[in-house]
């Protein structure tokens, strides 16, 4: 999905004209906070999953047996 909404930017901003220097200025900065974004969602993603051993985590709940 991210990347659709980066290629679907870069087909707007191609599509402008030399002369829509704001827009395209626009459009490049959306696409940039989105990038910033994304990675500062997945970086913090990261963090929580090495803080709290997710996949350690995941394997011992998953072989867990109730008797």
């Amino acid at each position: 999905m991210k990347i659709e909404i980066i290629r679907k930017l870069d087909i707007l901003i191609d599509l402008q004209s030399e002369d829509n220097i704001y827009q395209i200025t626009l459009l490049k900065s959306i696409k940039q906070d989105l990038i910033n974004e994304w990675n500062a969602s997945d970086n913090y993603a990261q963090q929580i999953r090495e803080v709290l051993d997710m996949d350690n985590t995941y394997d011992l709940l998953n072989n867990i047996k109730i008797r």
